[in-house]
C-alpha cells in the first residue's frame, strides 16, 4: 500500500490516521510526517512497518506545540474544519 498525499481524509471510527491523512491535514510532505514520527516529535505508533496516528493524540500535540502565527493559524483552522466535517458523517 502506497501513501498518497492526494488521498482524501477519511477517518475510521477508531480514530487513527495514516501518514497520508496527517500529511494532508497539515499540508506537509509525507516524508516530513514520517521523519517527525521516527524522531518521536509527532505522537505515533508503528504497526508492523506502517505508522498510525491517533487523532486525539495529534490534537493534544497541536495544542501543546501551537504557535500563534498567521500561517499556523490557517493550517490549524483548515485541519479543524476537515476533522469537524468528517465527525458529522
Amino acid at each position: 500500500m502506497k501513501d498518497n498525499a492526494s488521498t482524501h481524509l477519511v477517518f475510521s471510527t477508531k480514530g487513527f490516521l495514516t501518514p497520508a491523512q496527517v500529511s494532508e491535514m497539515f499540508q506537509v510532505p509525507i516524508r516530513t510526517v514520517h521523519t517527525l514520527a521516527r524522531r518521536g516529535k509527532l505522537p505515533a505508533i508503528k504497526v508492523g512497518r506502517l505508522w498510525r496516528f491517533e487523532l486525539k493524540e495529534i490534537w493534544k500535540w497541536v495544542e501543546r506545540n501551537y504557535q500563534r502565527t498567521p500561517d499556523m493559524f490557517e493550517i490549524y483552522k483548515k485541519a479543524k474544519e476537515i476533522i469537524d466535517s468528517h465527525r458529522q458523517l
